[in-house]
């Protein structure tokens, strides 16, 4: 018997989701991109890597990477998660 185990779901990567959102240049599709990554598997692989890249642009793990209050949210989710280790 073998086992097959799921692929983890992305949301930026998901074929039927506009791929252009988590990158617009419109705040409602960055906020809309936002939205879809509450549901996705690698949330916090995601969040360590804005971090580690010092990102300024973009959605990344549902913080809004190119203000300056989503970076803000992004850092103390990220020290938040950090904690819990």
């Amino acid at each position: 018997m073998t086992t097959t185990t799921a692929a983890p779901w992305t949301a930026c990567t998901e074929p039927k989701l506009p791929r252009g959102l988590w990158t617009s240049e419109r705040a409602a599709d960055r906020e809309e991109a936002a939205g879809y990554c509450h549901y996705c598997t690698a949330a916090g692989a995601c969040l360590a890597a804005a971090i580690d890249l010092k990102a300024t642009f973009g959605v990344w793990a549902g913080h809004d990477m190119g203000t300056p209050a989503g970076r803000k949210a992004a850092r103390a989710a990220h020290a938040a998660t950090e904690g819990d280790q």
